[in-house]
């Protein structure tokens, strides 16, 4: 039987991975303020150069380790999803927006205590449900919708995405699902925009090797609003044409220092974020117009009143990203 940590934690991530059925078409992609005019001028430039007929598969590889202690008591979460994606290019305009079809093809999760490997959570869309305990064909039933799940999204050349829509099978799919269930309320089209406003990454208009720049931007949590500061920086290509897009995030605080400036006032309150930080890469063909992969680990801190003790929860994530073309 499975641990009740793992499935309590294993119901959250099924949340996550249908929000990323739709979402990640948006996470993978750079935004920039440049021109399809602009990227022909330089083959330095950063932008993609899709054309109708293009096909890519597309790999995602989220893992996570979350660490809680309360006294001298230690729990241990870990996990990780994979989903794999076709992308197929329908339509390239004049002005170089592409319009995109995105079906997810795959995925697996696997979820475990350390502390008891026996208990896993495992599971793959593949594999032999007949194989698994009653419990868990409940769960993952949940996930059934999300295989084959088709969405459209339009993209400029810059990355900027224009618009996502989900395909009339999948509206057909969703309207049959209880008002409260969370694949309807994650595919609203409040969510989307919500999604689009949180993922989006928006480089210069001269960004070029070498560049150098910083953002702000907020995201609402569980914390509240927490603004993040993030920096930037465009490396020189290689051999091999690619381009390495480097980057650093962190959270920016109230007093406008560092997180450990705000850890006295973070203690007085029921539940508080301590700490948030990370940084990650992203590597760009600039020959062929597409990123090829990207890779990114953020680590958040978090502290719990629990009666007159305080819980302790570090969370360290990882997410890879692959493309490639067919």
């Amino acid at each position: 039987m499975q641990s009740v940590a793992a499935l309590q934690f294993y119901k959250s991530l099924l949340a996550n991975l249908m929000a990323w059925a739709v979402a990640f078409v948006l996470g993978a992609d750079l935004s920039q303020e440049v021109s399809a005019q602009d990227a022909d001028k330089s083959s330095s430039a950063i932008a993609w150069r899709l054309e109708d007929g293009d096909e890519f598969q597309v790999k995602v590889t989220q893992s996570s380790n979350r660490k809680s202690q309360l006294d001298s008591r230690i729990t241990v979460i870990e996990s990780k999803v994979d989903l794999d994606f076709d992308w197929r290019v329908t339509a390239v305009a004049d002005d170089g927006l592409a319009t995109i079809e995105q079906v997810l093809k795959r995925f697996s999760v696997n979820v475990v205590d350390p502390a008891v490997p026996g208990q896993a959570v495992q599971y793959a869309s593949d594999a032999d449900q007949s194989q698994l305990s009653s419990a868990m064909r409940k769960l993952l039933r949940k996930s059934k919708p999300l295989i084959g799940l088709k969405c459209e999204f339009q993209m400029l050349p810059n990355g900027k995405i224009e618009s996502v829509q989900l395909s009339e099978s999948a509206k057909s799919t969703l309207a049959k699902l209880p008002v409260t269930s969370k694949l309807r309320t994650l595919f609203s089209g409040d969510s989307l925009e919500k999604t689009l406003s949180q993922v989006s990454l928006v480089l210069p208009a001269d960004a070029k090797p070498g560049k150098q720049w910083k953002s702000q931007d907020a995201t609402d949590t569980a914390f509240g609003n927490v603004e993040l500061v993030h920096s930037y920086e465009i490396g020189t290509p290689d051999a091999r044409g690619l381009v390495e897009v480097v980057s650093q995030v962190k959270r920016q605080t109230e007093n406008g220092g560092d997180d450990a400036d705000d850890e006295q006032a973070a203690n007085e309150s029921q539940l508080n974020l301590l700490s948030l930080a990370g940084g990650g890469s992203m590597s760009f063909d600039v020959q062929d117009g597409y990123f090829k992969s990207s890779q990114s680990q953020r680590t958040v801190s978090t502290s719990r009143k629990y009666r007159e003790k305080t819980i302790l929860t570090t969370v360290k994530s990882e997410t890879q990203f692959k493309i490639q073309k067919k």
